[in-house]
């Protein structure tokens, strides 16, 4: 009966993405890991990597070889007398399809002078291939160079073959074999958001035959666990065979590690003017930012601080970083600075007379009570010049008797506003106005400070004029003449109409009526009584005169 063997080699191209193969093999080559030995010893040497010097070597097998499931195995150390193991050492189980099992395996150490010069163990009922790595030290001085199997065993059973002689390794027995899979499981890495096809991931791939020589093209998938899966983020099994001439088959199983490489973004607003006076939480800031991810989509919710040099910060004026962060699912982290600018926030401050009184015949404008007031501002400094009226409630009422107020403000250059009430009492420091009739003001000269509009609101409140009536001094004999002793005239334009004013400023008059107090009570009462008839006479006149003029 013909004897064959065929090899599925695998070279994967995939820009440093594929795990690494530490050990290059020949594609006419056997690969020895995928027989049985001819011989007692299962270590290859070259199949395994010799790390160190003397005394101390690391020792791992670069493909895992194949072995007998439920069979129990002993790795030897040849000359335990000077070469032992380590408490360190490692060995890994596969399936036939080269998928590590998940087991838990008892190992029985044997000593020599107290050190571990071999493990036994018993291979679980399903483990078709092997990894081992251990660690070796020297004890006892020795010359050569470390070679696997001139040193160590690894053999079927717990006796060792020989016990004088180093038991090396015969190769592989190729005789009678069913078809292989060379090489361990293929990886690929495939970016989410960039999935590659599967023909791509087996276009890497390549079958030789010892009798049909290279049957690349007819390998096959199997099975394809990855396409239906390739936008999800995972692992996934892709099985390829191929099949020669003579009806043998081989399988190969590729893993395809979906990821996803690309980090999440985060926008938003990443710069903040807060003033000194107010502590704003983190949150706040944090309000103005979005996440999102190619993969996970929105996940503002993961958005993190990752540092702030702010809240103790933030009644001094500076510029202070917080630092967001947000990872998505796949540990792929983003960074997001936001940069507070803590401006200046007390506004201006007034100094000036708390409260101002005035009679309520001076004149005092409203631009003369401001002037008494200056704005001083703790960075900008004097900023009296930035003084604003918002609300004159004086000016209309500033010969009025009462208390009236004047609303001012002023910003800084931050836009800091501070705004001030000032109270001005007018007072009532006018004598009093004799008016024998409405046409006939008699005034005392003492102290004298009536002006004109003081007549005309006495005339109002007298009702001698309307209030809604338009009133224009057409002439003025009095202003100019108000400190002599006389009668003078002032005509008023009234609406369409003139109304004459005659203003005798008499000098002694409050001694003159002191005087006129001596007259007898009843005629201090019967004068008043004439004066009131005359007064009503004249009104009456006057009114007849209008309508019938």
């Amino acid at each position: 009966m013909k004897k064959f063997y065929k090899i599925l080699m695998v070279g994967f191209i995939l820009f440093a993405l594929m795990v690494s193969i530490k050990h290059q093999v020949k594609a006419e080559t056997v690969p020895s890991w995928e027989f049985f030995p001819i011989g007692d010893n299962y270590l290859d040497p070259d199949n395994f990597y010799v790390y160190g010097e003397y005394p101390n070597w690391t020792i791992s097998s670069y493909y895992h070889f194949k072995i007998k499931p439920n069979h129990e195995y002993t790795l030897f150390s040849t000359f335990c007398q000077e070469i032992a193991f380590a408490d360190d050492y490692a060995f890994s189980f596969y399936d036939q399809n080269k998928i590590e099992l998940d087991v838990s395996v008892t190992y029985t150490e044997g000593y020599d002078s107290y050190y571990i010069n071999m493990i036994s163990f018993v291979t679980p009922s399903d483990a078709y291939y092997i990894n081992i790595a251990f660690d070796a030290f020297a004890y006892q001085q020795f010359y050569g160079e470390m070679c696997v199997d001139e040193f160590f065993v690894f053999c079927e059973g717990n006796v060792y073959p020989d016990p004088w002689y180093s038991i090396l390794y015969l190769g592989p027995d190729t005789n009678n074999l069913s078809p292989i899979i060379s090489g361990a499981n293929g990886y690929y890495f495939s970016d989410v958001d960039n999935p590659v096809s599967v023909e791509t991931i087996q276009s890497y791939l390549q079958a030789i035959d010892d009798v049909d020589g290279d049957i690349t093209d007819q390998i096959v998938i199997l099975d394809d666990d990855y396409t239906p899966n390739k936008t999800i983020i995972g692992e996934y099994e892709v099985i390829f065979q191929v099949t020669d001439s003579a009806l043998n088959t081989s399988s190969f199983c590729v893993i395809v590690e979906v990821f996803d490489k690309t980090p999440p973004v985060i926008q938003g607003s990443d710069f903040h003017q807060i003033k000194e006076t107010v502590l704003k939480p983190i949150s706040y800031f944090q309000g103005f930012l979005i996440a999102s991810d190619n993969y996970d989509q929105d996940i503002t919710s993961q958005i993190n601080v990752f540092s702030e040099n702010y809240t103790d910060n933030y009644h001094i004026q500076g510029i202070y970083e917080i630092i967001y962060e947000v990872i998505d699912s796949s540990d792929n982290r983003t960074e997001f600075v936001v940069t507070v600018e803590v401006i200046d926030g007390i506004p201006p401050v007034f100094y000036g007379p708390e409260t101002i009184t005035k009679p309520n015949n001076v004149t005092m404008t409203l631009y003369a009570i401001v002037s008494e007031f200056t704005a001083v501002d703790n960075n900008d400094g004097e900023v009296t010049n930035l003084i604003i009226i918002e609300n004159d409630h004086y000016s209309k009422y500033q010969n009025k008797v009462g208390t009236w107020y004047i609303e001012i403000s002023c910003c800084d250059s931050t836009g800091n506003i501070s705004y001030h009430t000032i109270y001005i009492h007018v007072l009532d420091e006018t004598k009093p106005i004799f008016l024998y009739d409405t046409r006939t003001i008699t005034i005392d000269l003492s102290e004298n400070r009536l002006e004109v509009f003081d007549m005309i609101k006495v005339l109002i409140k007298t009702n001698a004029i309307s209030e809604e009536a338009i009133v224009e001094v057409l002439t003025d004999d009095y202003t100019d003449n108000k400190n002599t002793p006389g009668t003078y005239k002032i005509v008023l334009g009234v609406d369409e109409a003139e109304f004459e004013i005659e203003v005798r400023v008499i000098e002694g008059l409050y001694e003159q009526l002191q005087d006129n107090g001596k007259v007898s009570f009843l005629q201090q009462i019967l004068n008043f009584f004439i004066k009131i008839f005359q007064i009503v006479k004249d009104f009456f006149k006057r009114l007849f005169v209008k309508i019938f003029a």
